[in-house]
């Protein structure tokens, strides 16, 4: 049984992955790095983000009914969770 999601092999290579990336753009030329890079499309992600952690709210609290989760762990992952969704929150503020 998985401990953690650092034990995913699809976590490992996606990681190892992203390593590659910057290893490979590391000497590209600045504007073909940060093509993306705009207040917009920050916002965008920081709003899927805070999205994806809302969508896991129903999926905790059910772990918790269907007793799948200690209640002591319920409590750290709403924890969390609340005070991901609080920096997101204020990353978009700001």
């Amino acid at each position: 049984m998985l401990k953690n999601y650092i034990e995913l092999k699809v976590w490992q290579t996606s990681c190892r992955h992203c390593l590659d990336l910057n290893r490979i753009t590391k000497n590209y030329p600045k504007e073909e790095r940060y093509g993306r890079k705009t207040i917009a499309n920050d916002l965008r992600s920081l709003s899927v983000a805070d999205g994806s952690v809302c969508e896991l709210a129903p999926r905790v609290l059910l772990s918790g009914d269907l007793h799948y989760v200690t209640t002591e762990n319920l409590k750290d992952l709403n924890d969390d969770a609340a005070e991901v969704e609080r920096m997101l929150k204020a990353l978009i503020k700001s």
